[in-house]
């Protein structure tokens, strides 16, 4: 008896084991060329981002935030590059957006608003083009929902939002609360901690957020307000980007064909 309950156990084992390996195989195999595809997309963002003073290496932030978090949390690494890869592309979505409402210097109207609150839907369509892991997909679609089911676009809550998204909306929101707008109050890194404490439970995971403040307490002292770069029209970024004309090239196949497509229909 003790016999067969070892190999049930080995079986099982087998049974629970060799899915995960085989996805990982799997994507392994496509690696090259969806890391390539990935990287051209990356630099796409970096390079809009960088058009603006106040949102250049955003992305980057975020990504970085998103990984402490995720190493706390004890994700494995192969969850750990997903997400960063989710936290890069996070706001692509918004190259639908107008660049007037982007950078309008005063509070939006509400048609303005709900064009904003487009952006995760549209950025979920243009990844589910290129074949990425479907936690990347709703990671980007899910990271304005809040933890009390206010959010959008679908108004989860809880749980029911995804790790990703949940970790996303976190560092996202505290990445915008500290940078400078002329729109808004610019928070110091100890009050925007102050303010995820407050809304931890409502707006956000409670148990993501504490993990959060608790790395900026330990490894960013959280003392002043962060400062973006004085950089023009983002040079330092592009120039470390490496980005040029080729690139863009290569990267203008369907999921160029699908952006242009969907700012057309906005223009419609």
């Amino acid at each position: 008896m003790a016999y067969l309950h070892q190999i049930y156990g080995f079986v099982t084992l087998l049974l629970t084991t060799i899915p995960l390996m085989l996805t990982q195989y799997i994507y392994s195999l496509r690696a090259r060329e969806k890391q390539a595809l990935l990287q051209n997309v990356i630099n796409l963002v970096r390079v809009i981002e960088a058009k603006d003073k106040y949102t250049a290496g955003h992305s980057m932030r975020v990504a970085e935030y998103a990984e402490k978090v995720a190493r706390k949390l004890r994700l494995s690494e192969f969850e750990i590059e997903l997400l960063k890869n989710a936290a890069y592309l996070h706001d692509i979505g918004k190259i639908r957006t107008d660049l007037s409402i982007l950078k309008k210097p005063k509070k939006l109207k509400l048609d303005e608003w709900d064009q904003i609150k487009e952006h995760p839907t549209i950025g979920f369509e243009i990844i589910s083009d290129m074949a990425i892991p479907k936690s990347v997909g709703l990671a980007i679609l899910y990271h304005h929902e809040k933890y009390d089911g206010s959010g959008y676009p679908g108004k989860l809550e809880k749980d029911k939002i995804p790790l990703f998204a949940r970790i996303l909306c976190v560092v996202d929101s505290f990445d915008a609360m500290v940078t400078t707008r002329e729109y808004k109050k610019t928070f110091t890194m100890e009050e925007a901690a102050q303010e995820l404490r407050k809304e931890a439970g409502t707006h956000f995971d409670p148990q993501i957020t504490n993990i959060f403040c608790k790395i900026l307490e330990k490894e960013y002292n959280v003392i002043g307000a962060y400062k973006p770069e004085e950089i023009t029209a983002g040079e330092e970024i592009i120039k470390n980007v490496n980005i040029n004309r080729d690139m863009l090239e290569n990267f203008k196949g369907e999921t160029w064909k699908k952006i242009i497509s969907l700012r057309k229909k906005k223009r419609k």
